[in-house]
């Protein structure tokens, strides 16, 4: 009973399909059995009051095997009671071959129950050959009994452990009585005590005692180690009463406390003399109780007495598996080296911790040298107490003295040095000056080498280096100062001055001839030689000097013109300077200031001066104040110069009082101006300005404005021709009076005057302002003649000058008409045609030809030579259209000499307008254009034209296109006016348009043909996004639907990073949202187009401006394992490529492993990205930390950074491996190393044989063969066995590191009973 026992079997699967099994218990074969004795050597096992319980099991009781594989199944018994017991195991595998037997297992078993029961694990010291260590202290008798015997497997072994020395260690158990009965019992040490025995390290502290029938009772030994050495007792348990005794080996193992320094020793190496370091030393604690430590201080002492070295803290604890540090002061204070051997005492640790220290004190010997000017070396430290002094000698202002510096280094080691002023010659030098400089400034002197710095002294200003020193700082090595001496002088010459201000000087930027202020510099040499000058002046717009360079002998001046002329209101000023002898700078400032010429009215509300409107000889006047804002005083003349034609043609209408020069004191001096006005004549609005005319510059000063209010009537023609009329008959002229004053006056014609051939009416009446009056003047001659001509036919105008009129005419005989010409024009155009004349006379012709009708025009004369044929060019000229059945009528007669004439009737037709232009414009779309149309009147009336536009294709616009402008426009006679027609389209395509300007009085109009082709649109706008990657942000596009009816939209974008929807709909006469959302894969600036298009609308195109920044750091993944082993873990990514992608994957440590690819599926919409998932294994190579970084990448997707962090422990044993006697098992090796590597394998154990060492290729797994020897196998008892694998590689890491596997040797059977 409480025993266990195994047994393992295999099954082979030796078919081609991979087998499921189940194994199945039948009913259990069960017998009493009666009370055994048993031997009282035997051991015990567990107690239980269980009933009728199988007491086997089978593992594992299904599963499968794979073809050409098996599977090892452990069978147990652990019975609980006292029986016989048998089972019988069925194994159940589907579709096996019927002609196959089953598997059937039969399996029996017999219990005995002990007297007592000892709750002890089992212990492998006896078997596993831990007895055989040197270090083992021995009873004699058990040392006799061990060199003459084998020991008895059966002794029962209790181990025992400390940490240290002195420590004491209590191991507990219990004793179980599984009887009826109750009795006593005692332990007894077998031990002969000795001075070297080890039996006073134990101490039994329940030596005798009482156990009650089915009872348990605790017993408790103690263990205090005095040495690291291990111990061993005998101990015998004793049942008198039932005649049952049974021997205990102690052993006691006293290990040293792991509590040590983190280092062996420690080298300050060399160090200058006086100089202190500090390092930090940590005392380390490894076990898990706290351990005191205490510094000896006499190992801290050298041979000198002072303390070079010191320790803080000198005494402490260490916490558990905890450090403390250490500080340790070292300060040499002598040349020479030094070594120490520190003693640290740890608490129950039998050995001190050493720690060696080594050092070396030093100092640096430095010396200076110093070129001088005559090529000699002078060496400025030979003297240690006298004054070290160098000499610059003595240069002019800007010149260099320079001098060569050596520092030579005396000692083994090299040291640094740096340069420096003292606060003297700093401050001598100012701010923004080096007086004195050394190059360089700082540097490193080599062991018994020199160093060569240059000392230059430049001065910018007259002085002296009295008290001036020059610092050589040597680190660790102290000070030396240098004096120098030196003298800085300025050349002898002298400027009338060093600072000019030119005071304030007009600025204008109508002008740049302006005169210029000027200024005189005189400069004198008063040195006793000759010196050179040179000017540097700024080349400037407003500053200008005017000097020639060259040498002055002493005594003698030269000067320099200086021109200033500011070009802007505000101060200036600028630096000239003047350069002595190619050295020596000598500015000279100049000043001044710019101001604007501010002369303006006093009075705001006077800006502009209201005349009013007079009458004819009527006269006003107008006082105005101006007022000088000008800093300066100014001289000028105040004027008017008339822009209106009316006004430039008459004197002293229009004038300006004083009309002499007038000086305004600067700063708010004042002076009046009176503005007169007499008009003669009458005078339309005028609008004039008051000028202020001063250095040649003319500004407005204030506006005057007035008119003369009389009568302005006129004849729009003061001879009316009436050709040729035939006797009895009458021809009628129209004219017009009109009357462009701006009162009405009553008219009368002297109508008797032309009584008997004219006719005028009316005769008399009245003409408002701003009107026309027509007049019919008819022609009806009573008489033959060829020029009936009455001359100033008066109109007396009421208050007015009377207009006068000259009527000519013919009458002819009544003749047949020669013929008919006819003309033809589109209106507004002109059709010219000659007309032939023969002269068969033998004098020269000079004809006057009479033309009748307004539409036709010709010369005035034509002069035809003898014997020729002249051709008289007549012009038709409409400016009305005619209809089919009403034409233009006219004639035209020539007189000639001889009293004859030659008479021609003409019909003229005015066809429709020929187009005033034609337009053709590329507009894109989505864009707003104005064309500028001419329109232009044809009479000397105005007019008014009312604007019709027309669609010609496509017959009528939709809305998505706007064509338009005023529906009137009007247009002075004679004139022209602009008109502005819009045109915006929302989509592409051509339209024709015809814009009609129209009369609406007279039917008259011009056209313009328009042609528009909407063009593809530019870009709308720009829009810029930036986010980081895998981070989206969003945009919002507005979009117009001018139409009734809604629209739908059509997007495209040339970028794969942005999401939209592929359409989206703006309802009718309202604003439509277009939403998109940029997720940027890659970092980087990114160029795009966004196109929204509609087939009502058109296209809207938008440039994309997107920056996509670099994403936050991913989250980090963090694996620990050991050393020989390896760790695998899941690393999660989100992939928001919108296709199914192959991501590259790769790390930049050997330690980490990665699949080269991973397969990632499509995001799909949405943005939520879809999460990858990959395994990243851990191989370390070496004991510690290792960061690496996993690097994802794809073309689609972009690239993540994981970082990865390892750590790395020291290899952990493993096992038991089991071997049968006479068998080999194969234990898996890996070379976790980069490189080929000798491993060598010992055994503990020489019944384990296993190959001493070989060579491993790198990263390869490698079958470690051990094989258990038979001969050495014990049939009864296994055999334990440790396996250690080690290499120099890994010694190389840390000295401790192996791999340790146990193994464990079963013989052919094993029987084990119990006491």
């Amino acid at each position: 009973m409480y025993q266990t026992r195994r047994y393992s079997f295999p099954l082979k699967n030796t078919g081609s399909v991979t087998i499921r099994y189940r194994w199945e218990c039948l009913d259990d074969a069960l017998s009493s059995v009666s009370h055994l004795s048993l031997p009282v050597n035997e051991a015990g096992s567990i107690i239980s009051e269980g009933g009728e319980v199988s007491p086997f099991t089978l593992d594992p009781l299904n599963g499968t095997i794979p073809p050409g594989e098996e599977a090892v199944f452990t069978l147990k018994y652990s019975p609980l009671d006292i029986r016989l017991a048998e089972s019988v195991f069925k194994c159940q595998i589907p579709y096996l071959d019927e002609s196959l037997e089953p598997l059937v297992l039969s399996v029996s078993g017999a219990s005995q129950m002990p007297y007592c029961h000892f709750e002890l694990e089992e212990s492998d010291y006896l078997t596993s050959g831990r007895t055989e260590a040197k270090n083992t202290t021995r009873s004699r008798p058990l040392q006799s009994r061990m060199e003459t015997t084998t020991r008895d497997v059966s002794l029962k072994v209790i181990e025992f452990n400390s940490c240290g020395i002195g420590v004491k260690q209590v191991r507990r158990f219990n004793i179980i009585n599984p009887t009826s009965l109750t009795y006593d019992f005692t332990w007894t040490c077998e031990d002969r005590t000795t001075a070297t025995s080890s039996s006073s390290s134990f101490k039994c502290l329940t030596s005798h005692g009482h156990i009650t029938a089915g009872k348990k009772v605790e017993i408790a030994f103690e263990f205090i180690p005095t040495s690291l050495d291990t111990s061993e007792s005998t101990w015998r348990f004793s049942i008198p009463s039932l005649s049952i005794s049974t021997s205990f080996l102690l052993v006691g193992y006293a290990a040293e406390p792991a509590v040590n320094m983190d280092r062996a020793y420690l080298n300050f190496k060399a160090m200058l003399l006086g100089t202190q370091v500090k390092e930090t030393v940590y005392m380390i604690n490894n076990e898990s109780t706290p351990y005191s430590f205490n510094i000896v201080e006499s190992t801290l002492s050298s041979e000198s007495t002072a303390k070079e070295l010191k320790i803080e803290p000198l005494s402490g604890t260490v916490p558990p598996n905890d450090r403390v540090p250490l500080t340790i002061s070292f300060k040499a204070l002598r040349e020479g080296e030094y070594n120490y051997n520190v003693q640290c005492n740890v608490k129950r640790k039998p050995t001190p911790v050493t720690l060696n220290i080594k050092a070396e004190g030093y100092s640096i010997s430095v010396d200076v040298e110093c070129d001088t000017e005559d090529g000699s070396t002078v060496m400025l430290t030979e003297n240690k107490t006298a004054i070290r002094k160098i000499d610059m000698g003595t240069v002019q202002v800007n010149e260099r003295s320079v001098r060569v510096l050596h520092i030579l280094n005396n000692s083994r080691y090299s040291f640094e040095y740096s340069w420096s002023m003292n606060t003297h010659c700093r401050m001598l030098g100012g701010p923004d000056e080096e007086l004195v400089c050394v190059t360089p400034t700082e540097g490193v002197v080599e062991a018994h080498q020199r160093s060569t710095c240059e000392l230059t002294f430049n001065p910018k200003r007259p002085t002296t280096l009295k008290g001036c020193e020059l610092l050589l700082k040597v680190k660790n090595g102290g000070l030396i100062s240098l004096a120098m001496m030196g003298r800085a002088m300025e050349p002898m010459c002298a400027f009338s001055f060093t600072e000019h201000n030119f005071g304030y000087s007009f600025v204008s930027k109508q002008r740049s001839d302006l005169p210029p202020k000027e200024q005189k510099l005189i400069i004198t040499n008063k040195d006793k030689k000759e010196v050179s000058i040179a000017c540097h002046s700024p080349v400037l717009p407003h500053l200008k000097v005017f000097f020639e360079s060259g040498v002055l002998a002493p005594g003698e001046q030269t000067e320099a013109t200086i021109h200033f002329l500011p070009k802007e209101p505000k101060k200036y000023q600028e630096t000239i300077w003047f350069e002595i002898n190619g050295v020596t700078r000598k500015p000279v400032l100049i000043k001044g200031q710019g101001a604007e010429m501010k002369v303006e009215v006093a009075n705001p509300s006077h800006k502009t001066v209201h005349l009013g409107a007079l009458r004819v000889g009527q006269k006003t006047s107008k006082t105005v104040k101006l007022v000088n804002n000008s800093p300066m005083d100014v001289t000028c003349l105040v004027n008017i110069l008339p822009s209106s034609q009316e006004l430039v043609f008459q004197d002293n209408v229009l004038t300006v009082t004083p009309k002499k020069e007038i000086t305004l004191l600067g700063g708010g001096g004042v002076c009046p101006v009176t503005v007169n006005f007499a008009p003669t004549t009458r005078l339309q609005h005028f609008t004039e300005e008051v000028l202020l005319e001063s250095l040649g510059l003319a500004q407005p000063l204030f506006v005057v404005t007035g008119s003369c209010h009389g009568l302005e009537i006129s004849l729009d023609s003061d001879h009316v021709p009436f050709g040729a009329v035939v006797m009895q008959s009458q021809s009628s002229r129209r004219i017009l009076m009109y009357n462009k004053g701006d009162i009405g006056s009553k008219f009368v014609w002297d109508v008797a005057k032309c009584a008997q051939d004219f006719s005028i009416k009316p005769k008399e009446g009245y003409i408002s302002a701003g009107m026309e009056v027509p007049f019919e003047i008819t022609f009806h001659p009573k008489r033959v003649g060829q020029d009936i001509r009455y001359e100033d036919v008066r109109c007396t105008i009421e208050g007015g000058k009377p207009l006068s009129l000259t009527l000519t005419g013919m009458c002819i005989e009544q003749t047949p008409l020669k013929e008919v010409r006819h003309f033809t024009a589109n209106v507004r155009e002109k059709d010219e045609k000659q007309l032939p004349l023969p002269n068969k006379t033998n004098s020269t012709w000079l004809l006057h030809p009479v033309i009748a009708g307004e539409h036709w025009s010709g010369p005035d004369t034509l002069t035809i030579d003898p014997g020729k044929t002249g051709y008289y060019e007549l012009t038709y000229h409409p400016l009305t259209m005619t209809s089919d059945s009403v034409k233009h009528q006219g004639s035209i007669f020539f007189p000639l000499p001889d009293g004859t004439g030659t008479l021609y009737n003409l019909l003229g037709t005015a066809e429709a307008p020929k187009p005033a232009g034609s337009v053709s414009q590329d507009i894109p779309c989505k864009t707003a254009h104005t064309e500028i149309l001419h329109v232009k009147n044809w009479l000397r009336r105005p007019q008014r034209f009312r604007a019709v536009i027309e669609s010609v294709r496509p017959e009528k616009l939709d809305r998505s296109v706007k064509l338009g402008g005023l529906d009137y426009i009007d247009v002075p006679a004679l004139g022209k006016r602009d008109y502005r027609l819009n045109f915006y389209a929302y989509k592409e395509g051509t339209f024709v348009a015809r814009v009609t300007f129209k009369n609406e009085t007279t039917g008259e109009y011009l056209f313009y043909n328009v042609t528009f082709k909407a063009t593809s649109p530019g870009i709308i706008s720009t829009i810029d996004l930036s986010t980081p990657v895998r981070k989206s942000t969003s945009h919002r596009v507005t979009i117009l639907n001018p139409l009734p009816t809604q629209v739908t939209f059509h997007t495209n974008v040339d970028v794969s990073d942005i999401s939209m929807p592929s359409t989206f709909e703006v309802g009718a006469e309202s604003d439509g949202l277009c939403s998109f959302e940029f997720l940027p894969l890659k970092p980087g600036d990114t160029l795009g187009k966004l196109t929204l298009s509609a087939s009502e609308l058109g296209v809207y195109q938008y440039e994309l401006r997107l920056k996509a920044m670099p994403p936050a750091p991913e989250k980090p993944v963090r694996f620990m394992t050991t050393l020989g082993s390896s760790m695998t873990k899941n690393c999660k990514f989100v992939s928001f490529a919108k296709g199914r992608t192959e991501y590259a994957c790769k790390v930049d440590a050997t330690e980490f492993h990665v699949e080269k690819s991973v397969q990632a599926p499509s995001a799909g919409a949405g943005g939520s990205g879809t999460e990858v998932n990959l395994d990243v294994q851990f191989e370390p190579s070496h004991l510690g930390d290792t960061v690496s970084s996993l690097c994802i990448s794809a073309p689609a997707g972009g690239d993540y950074v994981i970082p990865l962090y390892g750590h790395c422990l020291p290899p952990k044993p493993q096992g038991p491996f089991t071997i049968r006697a006479g068998s080999s098992i194969n234990i898996p090796f890996k070379n976790v190393f980069h490189q080929s590597t000798q491993f060598v394998f010992q055994m503990d154990n020489p019944a384990f044989v296993v190959k001493a060492n070989d060579v491993l290729k790198p990263k390869k797994t490698y079958h470690i063969l051990i094989q258990y020897d038979a001969k050495q196998a014990d049939p009864q008892v296994p055999k334990m066995g440790k396996l250690t694998v080690s290499c120099q590689q890994a010694s190389n890491i840390s000295p401790n590191i192996a791999w340790t596997y146990y193994l464990k040797g079963e013989p052919h059977d094993r029987h084990r009973g119990s006491t």
